[in-house]
């Protein structure tokens, strides 16, 4: 809400508490595009002086994803201790069911095997990380997060194991019909 009250260029809290409910949500997605548009920028002016940064970018986001993911955990242990099991086996179905569903309905729209194949990984692996940072915008890390501290870890698990069978099963050059 302190990000939203600095866009307003000058308005007080108490102005903003009176705004219409759509209007803080316009606010608030041009916040969030703004912001965007801003770390892009920022990001793209740490390449040019930086080139070696994008070497680092795996590694960053890769403990951002581990440290969403133990906050989430620790947050909701009590939670994860009940439905744990359940949460992982639901996981793994809507994983699985993202790589079949992606690859196969790609390959009845007409699309070749290696766009299906990419298709299947760009609905199969959801953005877990995501779903953690939304869940903790909204104060529910414990409980809504969960679902993403037990996807995160399996879909990269499941994703590099699919990623090695198709390694290993390379695409044929298809004839033109």
């Amino acid at each position: 809400m302190y990000a939203l009250v600095i866009l307003l260029w000058g308005y007080k809290y108490a102005e903003v508490k009176e705004a219409s409910h759509a209007a803080l949500q316009s606010l608030e997605l041009s916040g969030f595009l703004a912001s965007a548009v801003v770390a892009g920028v920022l990001y793209n002016m740490l390449y040019r002086a930086y080139p070696k940064v994008d070497q680092l970018m795996p590694f960053i986001s890769m403990f951002g994803i581990i440290y969403f993911t133990t906050v989430t955990t620790a947050a909701g242990r009590d939670n994860l201790m009940k439905v744990g099991l359940l949460l992982f086996i639901a996981s793994v179905i809507h994983n699985a069911a993202g790589y079949f569903f992606g690859y196969w309905l790609s390959r009845l729209f007409g699309l070749d095997k290696n766009s299906s194949r990419t298709i299947a990984f760009e609905v199969g692996l959801q953005n877990g990380g995501m779903a953690s940072g939304l869940a903790g915008s909204m104060g529910k890390l414990g409980t809504v997060g969960l679902a993403a501290a037990v996807f995160s870890p399996w879909m990269n698990i499941s994703g590099s194991i699919l990623a090695n069978y198709w390694r290993r099963k390379p695409v044929k050059p298809e004839e033109p019909k």
